[in-house]
């Protein structure tokens, strides 16, 4: 999710406004491969531009993946009995604001390398 959020977002917001569903579909691949080739357009004419958008991208996508993977994490910790039922996410130390800091540095150290991985998929093989 971390890594193609922004082409599920726009796929499935594409098949759910299409009332027809025989078509939604096709036209939701279609739009999809659109939106691939604008943001290799971007990339080619603006490319500090498309660095920015395709890091705040995966930044998104990181934190939604993050608090996807937490809340599993503290179900099932839950489930199992392992800690007592939370109304919040895992909690890592006892102040809540002390835990987004930690959770919003790992989200900027995970995005690191999904942004990476999003510009070898725009660009091809050719991003270092």
């Amino acid at each position: 999710s971390a890594f193609l959020i922004d082409f599920i977002v726009v796929g499935l917001g594409f098949y759910i406004s299409i009332e027809d569903k025989k078509l939604a579909i096709p036209f939701s691949i279609t739009v999809v491969i659109i939106y691939r080739i604008l943001l290799n357009l971007i990339n080619q004419k603006l490319p500090k531009v498309s660095k920015f958008l395709n890091y705040i991208i995966a930044f998104i996508g990181s934190s939604v993946a993050l608090w996807l993977a937490l809340d599993f994490i503290t179900s099932t910790l839950i489930a199992f009995k392992i800690i007592g039922q939370t109304y919040h996410q895992l909690p890592i130390t006892k102040n809540m604001m002390i835990n987004f800091f930690i959770y919003y540095i790992i989200v900027f150290l995970i995005s690191i390398p999904v942004f990476k991985g999003r510009m070898k998929f725009i660009l091809g093989d050719n991003y270092e």
